[in-house]
């Protein structure tokens, strides 16, 4: 399944980009587990990301992400490895 994939063979490809996660904590569609655990994963294999659990939110995590002052401005300093 994906799932496994992602976190064991295939998380290795995201380790060349930078990238942000975005989860609700109360999430009912896609597991937050699965975000702590990839999150914990790339920083393993020292991937630049970044991960921002929102407390209280379920699957519309997206209305936080937008209004985040930080993504931006962290967005537009990534460079390609």
């Amino acid at each position: 399944n994906m799932r496994r994939w992602l976190c064991n063979q295939g998380i290795s490809i995201f380790t060349k980009s930078s990238f942000m996660d975005f989860h609700g904590e109360k999430d009912e569609a896609v597991s937050v587990e699965f975000s702590r655990q990839y999150y914990s994963k790339l920083k393993e294999l020292k991937a630049n990301v970044k991960y921002t659990e929102y407390l209280g939110i379920g699957h519309t995590s997206w209305d936080n992400v937008f209004v985040n002052t930080k993504l931006f401005p962290w967005l537009f300093t990534q460079i390609k490895k």
